[in-house]
Protein backbone atom coordinates (compact mmCIF):
# COMPACT_ATOMS: atom_id res chain seq x y z
CA UNK A 1 0.00 0.00 0.00
CA UNK A 2 3.23 2.46 0.26
CA UNK A 3 3.35 2.93 -3.36
CA UNK A 4 1.52 2.26 -6.18
CA UNK A 5 1.09 -1.74 -6.86
CA UNK A 6 -2.41 -1.64 -4.65
CA UNK A 7 -3.95 1.13 -7.21
CA UNK A 8 -5.49 -1.35 -9.46
CA UNK A 9 -6.80 -3.33 -7.07
CA UNK A 10 -7.99 -0.13 -5.44
CA UNK A 11 -9.69 0.45 -8.42
CA UNK A 12 -11.29 -2.64 -8.75
CA UNK A 13 -13.35 -1.74 -5.39
CA UNK A 14 -13.78 1.69 -6.99
CA UNK A 15 -11.24 3.64 -4.90
CA UNK A 16 -9.02 5.93 -6.48
CA UNK A 17 -5.50 4.97 -5.61
CA UNK A 18 -4.42 8.72 -5.46
CA UNK A 19 -6.81 10.47 -3.36
CA UNK A 20 -6.21 12.02 -0.76
CA UNK A 21 -7.11 9.25 2.04
CA UNK A 22 -5.57 6.79 0.21
CA UNK A 23 -2.41 9.00 -0.21
CA UNK A 24 -2.23 9.96 3.47
CA UNK A 25 -2.28 6.38 3.91
CA UNK A 26 0.09 5.66 2.02
CA UNK A 27 2.39 8.12 3.68
CA UNK A 28 1.64 6.55 7.16
CA UNK A 29 3.04 3.07 5.73
CA UNK A 30 6.04 4.70 4.32
CA UNK A 31 6.88 6.04 7.28
CA UNK A 32 7.19 2.47 8.93
CA UNK A 33 9.03 0.97 6.22
CA UNK A 34 11.86 3.98 6.80
CA UNK A 35 11.73 3.69 10.37
CA UNK A 36 12.78 0.25 9.95
CA UNK A 37 16.60 -1.26 10.10
CA UNK A 38 15.70 -4.51 7.74
CA UNK A 39 12.68 -4.92 5.39
CA UNK A 40 12.09 -8.61 4.41
CA UNK A 41 10.22 -8.92 0.95
CA UNK A 42 9.04 -12.35 0.25
CA UNK A 43 8.65 -11.66 -3.73
CA UNK A 44 10.07 -9.11 -6.01
CA UNK A 45 6.95 -7.10 -6.52
CA UNK A 46 7.11 -5.59 -2.97
CA UNK A 47 10.69 -5.57 -3.17
CA UNK A 48 10.51 -3.35 -6.28
CA UNK A 49 7.61 -1.09 -3.84
CA UNK A 50 10.12 -0.80 -0.84
CA UNK A 51 12.59 0.47 -3.07
CA UNK A 52 9.99 3.06 -4.60
CA UNK A 53 8.80 3.99 -1.34
CA UNK A 54 13.02 5.40 -0.72
CA UNK A 55 13.61 2.53 1.35
CA UNK A 56 17.66 2.02 1.38
CA UNK A 57 18.59 -0.64 -0.81
CA UNK A 58 20.79 -1.94 2.19
CA UNK A 59 17.39 -2.30 4.17
CA UNK A 60 15.77 -4.53 1.53
CA UNK A 61 16.25 -8.05 1.46
CA UNK A 62 14.50 -10.46 -0.88
CA UNK A 63 13.71 -13.45 1.39
CA UNK A 64 10.83 -15.40 -0.75
CA UNK A 65 8.63 -18.23 1.04
CA UNK A 66 9.69 -22.06 0.78
CA UNK A 67 8.69 -25.59 1.33
CA UNK A 68 8.88 -28.66 2.94
CA UNK A 69 10.15 -31.15 0.49
CA UNK A 70 9.72 -33.93 2.85
CA UNK A 71 5.63 -32.95 3.17
CA UNK A 72 5.29 -31.79 -0.46
CA UNK A 73 6.40 -34.18 -2.38
CA UNK A 74 5.23 -36.76 -5.71
CA UNK A 75 3.30 -39.33 -5.15
CA UNK A 76 4.16 -43.29 -4.38
CA UNK A 77 3.13 -45.97 -6.40
CA UNK A 78 -0.26 -46.34 -5.77
CA UNK A 79 -1.06 -43.67 -3.57
CA UNK A 80 -2.87 -41.18 -5.97
CA UNK A 81 -5.50 -43.80 -6.10
CA UNK A 82 -5.87 -44.56 -2.51
CA UNK A 83 -5.87 -40.49 -1.39
CA UNK A 84 -8.76 -40.38 -3.62
CA UNK A 85 -10.78 -43.02 -2.31
CA UNK A 86 -10.16 -41.82 1.15
CA UNK A 87 -11.14 -38.26 -0.63
CA UNK A 88 -14.28 -39.80 -2.09
CA UNK A 89 -12.50 -38.60 -5.33
CA UNK A 90 -13.73 -40.58 -9.02
CA UNK A 91 -10.51 -42.94 -9.11
CA UNK A 92 -10.13 -42.07 -13.49
CA UNK A 93 -11.09 -38.04 -13.14
CA UNK A 94 -8.93 -35.49 -14.35
CA UNK A 95 -8.66 -33.55 -11.33
CA UNK A 96 -7.77 -29.49 -11.23
CA UNK A 97 -7.05 -28.74 -8.20
CA UNK A 98 -7.48 -24.85 -6.48
CA UNK A 99 -6.25 -24.52 -2.48
CA UNK A 100 -7.40 -21.07 -1.30
CA UNK A 101 -10.24 -19.36 0.88
CA UNK A 102 -13.34 -18.91 -1.53
CA UNK A 103 -12.99 -15.63 -1.67
CA UNK A 104 -13.30 -13.32 -4.80
CA UNK A 105 -9.97 -11.71 -5.33
CA UNK A 106 -8.35 -15.39 -5.01
CA UNK A 107 -10.16 -15.33 -8.31
CA UNK A 108 -12.94 -18.35 -7.62
CA UNK A 109 -15.56 -17.13 -10.08
CA UNK A 110 -13.03 -16.17 -12.74
CA UNK A 111 -11.91 -20.36 -12.52
CA UNK A 112 -15.81 -20.89 -12.39
CA UNK A 113 -16.46 -19.24 -15.56
CA UNK A 114 -13.47 -20.79 -17.37
CA UNK A 115 -14.28 -24.09 -16.53
CA UNK A 116 -17.45 -23.58 -17.93
CA UNK A 117 -15.94 -23.61 -21.26
CA UNK A 118 -13.72 -26.41 -20.99
CA UNK A 119 -13.82 -29.44 -22.45
CA UNK A 120 -12.82 -32.83 -21.43
CA UNK A 121 -14.83 -35.87 -20.85
CA UNK A 122 -13.53 -36.27 -17.34
CA UNK A 123 -12.20 -33.37 -16.18
CA UNK A 124 -13.15 -32.39 -12.35
CA UNK A 125 -12.37 -28.75 -11.00
CA UNK A 126 -12.59 -29.40 -7.13
CA UNK A 127 -11.87 -26.55 -4.73
CA UNK A 128 -10.65 -26.97 -1.39
CA UNK A 129 -10.66 -24.16 0.87
CA UNK A 130 -13.20 -22.66 3.80
CA UNK A 131 -16.15 -19.91 2.73
CA UNK A 132 -15.28 -15.99 4.15
CA UNK A 133 -18.42 -16.15 5.95
CA UNK A 134 -19.14 -12.47 7.25
CA UNK A 135 -16.13 -11.34 4.58
CA UNK A 136 -17.53 -8.85 1.94
CA UNK A 137 -15.51 -10.84 -0.50
CA UNK A 138 -16.94 -13.64 0.64
CA UNK A 139 -17.32 -16.13 -2.85
CA UNK A 140 -18.29 -19.50 -1.41
CA UNK A 141 -22.44 -18.99 -1.84
CA UNK A 142 -22.03 -16.81 -5.04
CA UNK A 143 -19.65 -20.00 -6.08
CA UNK A 144 -21.93 -22.25 -5.36
CA UNK A 145 -25.04 -20.86 -6.69
CA UNK A 146 -23.21 -20.14 -10.19
CA UNK A 147 -22.41 -23.67 -10.31
CA UNK A 148 -26.19 -24.68 -9.79
CA UNK A 149 -27.37 -22.66 -12.08
CA UNK A 150 -25.06 -23.40 -15.00
CA UNK A 151 -25.73 -27.24 -14.39
CA UNK A 152 -21.69 -27.90 -13.15
CA UNK A 153 -22.70 -29.71 -10.40
CA UNK A 154 -21.10 -33.23 -12.13
CA UNK A 155 -18.37 -31.20 -13.02
CA UNK A 156 -17.06 -29.07 -9.73
CA UNK A 157 -16.55 -30.61 -6.47
CA UNK A 158 -16.32 -28.05 -3.18
CA UNK A 159 -14.04 -30.11 -1.23
CA UNK A 160 -14.40 -27.52 2.46
CA UNK A 161 -11.48 -26.76 4.40
CA UNK A 162 -8.61 -29.39 4.74
CA UNK A 163 -5.60 -29.93 7.43
CA UNK A 164 -3.91 -32.05 4.78
CA UNK A 165 -3.50 -30.32 2.08
CA UNK A 166 -0.49 -32.16 1.17
CA UNK A 167 -2.24 -35.81 0.85
CA UNK A 168 -4.63 -33.98 -1.82
CA UNK A 169 -2.19 -32.26 -3.95
CA UNK A 170 -0.80 -35.81 -4.23
CA UNK A 171 -3.96 -36.92 -5.88
CA UNK A 172 -4.01 -34.03 -8.12
CA UNK A 173 -3.30 -33.78 -11.99
CA UNK A 174 -3.13 -29.83 -12.42
CA UNK A 175 -3.13 -26.94 -10.18
CA UNK A 176 -4.83 -23.66 -10.84
CA UNK A 177 -4.18 -20.33 -8.71
CA UNK A 178 -6.50 -17.77 -10.72
CA UNK A 179 -5.90 -14.39 -8.09
CA UNK A 180 -6.20 -11.19 -8.82
CA UNK A 181 -3.54 -9.77 -6.85
CA UNK A 182 -1.18 -12.12 -4.93
CA UNK A 183 2.85 -11.55 -3.06
CA UNK A 184 4.28 -14.87 -2.99
CA UNK A 185 1.72 -18.19 -3.17
CA UNK A 186 2.87 -21.21 -0.17
CA UNK A 187 -0.10 -23.04 -2.42
CA UNK A 188 1.82 -22.51 -6.07
CA UNK A 189 5.28 -23.98 -4.87
CA UNK A 190 3.52 -26.74 -2.70
CA UNK A 191 1.63 -27.78 -6.09
CA UNK A 192 5.17 -27.16 -7.73
CA UNK A 193 6.75 -29.46 -5.30
CA UNK A 194 4.24 -32.22 -5.40
CA UNK A 195 5.14 -32.29 -9.33
CA UNK A 196 1.89 -30.24 -10.80
CA UNK A 197 1.69 -28.72 -13.97
CA UNK A 198 0.52 -24.83 -12.63
CA UNK A 199 -1.92 -22.64 -14.21
CA UNK A 200 -1.35 -18.91 -12.30
CA UNK A 201 -1.97 -15.52 -13.01
CA UNK A 202 0.71 -13.14 -13.86
CA UNK A 203 1.08 -11.35 -10.71
CA UNK A 204 3.34 -10.74 -7.98
CA UNK A 205 5.13 -13.68 -6.46
CA UNK A 206 3.84 -15.79 -9.07
CA UNK A 207 6.47 -13.76 -11.41
CA UNK A 208 8.85 -15.40 -9.25
CA UNK A 209 8.85 -18.74 -9.55
CA UNK A 210 7.06 -20.09 -12.49
CA UNK A 211 8.52 -19.40 -15.94
CA UNK A 212 5.56 -19.03 -18.81
CA UNK A 213 5.51 -22.59 -20.97
CA UNK A 214 8.93 -23.95 -18.68
CA UNK A 215 7.79 -24.90 -15.72
CA UNK A 216 3.88 -23.51 -15.91
CA UNK A 217 1.59 -21.79 -17.66
CA UNK A 218 0.87 -17.79 -16.67
CA UNK A 219 -2.64 -16.37 -17.39
CA UNK A 220 -4.37 -13.20 -17.40
CA UNK A 221 -6.02 -12.19 -14.18
CA UNK A 222 -9.81 -12.29 -14.22
CA UNK A 223 -9.57 -12.99 -17.79
CA UNK A 224 -11.96 -16.50 -17.42
CA UNK A 225 -11.24 -17.03 -21.62
CA UNK A 226 -7.62 -17.25 -21.15
CA UNK A 227 -7.46 -18.77 -17.91
CA UNK A 228 -10.04 -21.60 -20.23
CA UNK A 229 -7.49 -21.61 -23.39
CA UNK A 230 -4.18 -22.30 -20.38
CA UNK A 231 -6.63 -24.90 -18.63
CA UNK A 232 -7.52 -26.49 -21.63
CA UNK A 233 -3.90 -26.53 -23.35
CA UNK A 234 -2.78 -28.36 -20.43
CA UNK A 235 -5.56 -30.66 -20.07
CA UNK A 236 -5.38 -31.62 -24.03
CA UNK A 237 -1.46 -32.54 -23.80
CA UNK A 238 -0.30 -35.19 -21.48
CA UNK A 239 3.41 -34.37 -22.21
CA UNK A 240 2.98 -30.85 -21.44
CA UNK A 241 1.57 -31.92 -18.05
CA UNK A 242 3.98 -34.22 -17.54
CA UNK A 243 7.43 -31.57 -18.72
CA UNK A 244 6.02 -28.78 -16.66
CA UNK A 245 5.35 -30.83 -13.86
CA UNK A 246 8.45 -32.42 -14.05
CA UNK A 247 10.34 -28.79 -14.15
CA UNK A 248 8.08 -27.29 -11.89
CA UNK A 249 9.23 -29.95 -8.99
CA UNK A 250 13.03 -29.72 -10.44
CA UNK A 251 12.62 -25.64 -9.80
CA UNK A 252 10.63 -25.63 -6.04
CA UNK A 253 13.83 -28.07 -5.37
CA UNK A 254 16.95 -25.60 -6.34
CA UNK A 255 15.23 -22.41 -5.43
CA UNK A 256 12.59 -22.54 -2.50
CA UNK A 257 13.67 -25.91 -0.43
CA UNK A 258 13.39 -24.37 2.75
CA UNK A 259 16.79 -26.40 3.99
CA UNK A 260 18.80 -24.30 1.50
CA UNK A 261 17.05 -20.83 2.01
Amino acid sequence: LGGGNWNAPLERWGIDGNNAVVRWCKARVRAIYMAADAFVCNCREIETEALQCHVPRAHVHYLPNAVDLTRFRVPAPGERAEIRATAGWPAEALICLYVGRLSEEKGVMDVLAAWRDVRHPNALLVLVGPDMTGHPLDAGPLARRYVAEHGMGDRVRFHGASNDVARLLRAADIYIQPSHYEAFSNAVIEAMATGLPVVASRVGGMLDCIVDNENGLLSTPADPADIAAKLQRVIDDPELRARLGERARQTVVEDFDELQI
